[in-house]
């Protein structure tokens, strides 16, 4: 390692020392948060995982004596495991991921990023395969990306029934997270990224303007759902055979079946599980039963062109119908559906286009 190197590993230290001794406390104490972080109410005493990390031995070795170069050094991403409190004594358990250069991006990012509704949120976004790894993309490029699992999923706090919950359970503990990741994170705003379920929150959020800074929708029924056997009284039966309103559900071989064999072998070990039957009970309500127009930051809807769940009209009838003047639609040459877990060129021009509206 050159003297060069061995300098500007030396300033990278003393930067992150000083990060650590002159940033804002990382235990929140009630009325102690400058504006704008005063979003640490029921965060008291609670501390920031990222504490340990920073006096971690594995932090300080990388940056005094790994051979990797600086800029291995700041793209590292690295993961740490969040419980945050949603009162009662309940905890959503969320994953971040981040690298160093996220910590020293100025004004800092934060993609807050939900999925559907028989996903492990926490996982589900870290496919790890190039060009599918969505929480890797957005560390190396500076954001905290921030994966939740969902009340009545994973490791987060389950209710007794999953049959009473559905997308409107799910936005008071996101809009607590979005309040989390500000105050832990000094992040003016944050953008989200939503597919179908997660969509449907999203949309819901989107309506605070003062902390989220935008929303891109994937994967979403809106008004024309096209396989109505999930509305049909043998699927109700179904659902209604499951006692206490968990169940696993039994379409995996569909959704994955559309990508690669290596995706489609790592997605089958990771993601079946028991899930809430709630929010396939909701399609009974009638369509559309969620209301995007309530939005009130810039929005994006990716379609793929050949879907098989919603109708060929409904990604941009969800485009017009998108806040107060409508949101950006983008079709892609390719997909069927979930196109992030598809096979290339869709995956990638998803990405594309996500980065292209969040950080052109």
């Amino acid at each position: 390692m050159s003297w060069i190197q061995k300098a500007n590993r030396s300033l990278l230290l003393l930067a992150v020392l000083a990060f650590i001794t002159l940033a804002p406390p990382l235990a929140a104490e009630r009325g102690s948060a400058p504006a704008p972080r005063l979003d640490g109410a029921g965060f008291e005493g609670l501390v920031d995982p990222a504490k340990a990390f920073f006096e971690s031995a594995e932090l300080h070795n990388l940056l005094t004596g790994s051979r990797k170069s600086l800029d291995d050094v700041l793209n590292t991403v690295y993961t740490l495991e969040h419980h945050v409190p949603i009162g009662d004594g309940r905890t959503l358990y969320v994953t971040e991921h981040f690298t160093l250069r996220s910590w020293f991006r100025f004004p800092h990012r934060a993609a807050l990023m939900l999925t559907g509704p028989e996903f492990q949120g926490s996982t589900f976004w870290s496919i790890p395969f190039e060009g599918y790894n969505g929480t890797e993309m957005m560390a190396r490029r500076g954001f905290f990306a921030f994966t939740p699992d969902y009340v009545g999923t994973g490791n987060s706090y389950k209710p007794a029934d999953g049959s009473d919950i559905d997308f409107r359970t799910q936005v008071e503990p996101m809009q607590t997270l979005l309040r989390y990741i500000r105050f832990f994170r000094w992040v003016p705003r944050i953008d989200l990224l939503g597919e179908g379920y997660g969509g449907e929150v999203a949309t819901q959020l989107a309506a605070d303007r003062h902390r989220v800074k935008s929303c891109v929708l994937s994967v979403m029924v809106y008004k024309d759902l096209l396989p109505q056997e999930l509305v049909s009284p043998e699927w109700a039966a179904f659902l209604a055979s499951f006692p206490d309103g968990y169940f696993v559900p039994p379409f995996y071989d569909i959704t994955f079946g559309l990508a690669a064999p290596e995706i489609q072998d790592w997605l089958f070990a990771t993601q079946p599980d028991l899930y809430p039957t709630g929010p396939f009970w909701i399609l009974f309500e009638g369509l559309p039963y969620f209301d995007p127009g309530v939005a009130r930051v810039p929005g994006l809807v990716i379609a793929a062109p050949n879907e098989i769940v919603a109708g060929p009209t409904d990604a941009a009838d969800l485009a017009a119908d998108y806040g107060t003047g409508g949101a950006d639609l983008v079709v892609l040459s390719q997909g069927f559906h979930a196109v992030r877990i598809e096979p290339q060129p869709a995956a990638g021009e998803y990405w594309d286009a996500v980065f292209d509206f969040i950080d052109p």
